[in-house]
């Protein structure tokens, strides 16, 4: 974050740790999510680790978070997952946690990962409609682009 902030890192160094240090980081990272957001935005996109193209259209994703937290970075395409994450990792007797759900545009996923157990999108869904899951009939349908591993 120091090297970040100062400048220091070429893209192609971001591009390749930036993930790594995402899938690695800590439930509670001492990184401010702005400053995770301002890393992702420099770098290329990725998909486990490795520069694809960037995909071209909307996903419908879900999001286990508290009210506070509902615009968060981690998004997966498994509602099951989104539902665990609402249940079981809030903070200890933080019983608030439910299910967001929102369509992202592919121009706003910074990267997928696929890799190990929790399988996510880091997306920014700022401005975006992010609604509880008991409202997902409100969003538009939209197309899948891609596959489910």
């Amino acid at each position: 974050m120091r090297l970040f902030n100062r400048g220091q890192l070429s893209q192609a160094s971001l591009t390749y740790f930036l993930p790594r240090l995402w899938v690695g980081r800590e439930g509670n990272s001492r990184v401010p999510v702005e400053t995770w957001k301002a890393m992702f935005e420099v770098v290329e996109y990725t998909e486990d680790g490795i520069v694809q193209p960037r995909p071209r259209r909307t996903v419908r994703a879900y999001r286990g978070a508290t009210e506070a937290n509902r615009a968060g970075l981690s998004w997966s395409l498994d509602l099951r997952q989104a539902e665990y994450f609402a249940r079981e990792r809030q903070a200890p007797k933080d019983k608030t946690g439910r299910v967001w759900v929102t369509n992202i545009p592919a121009s706003r996923v910074f990267a997928r990962v696929m890799e190990g157990w929790e399988k996510e999108l880091v997306a920014d869904v700022r401005g975006l409609d992010v609604l509880p899951i008991e409202q997902e009939a409100q969003l538009p349908t939209p197309r899948w682009w891609w596959r489910q591993r």
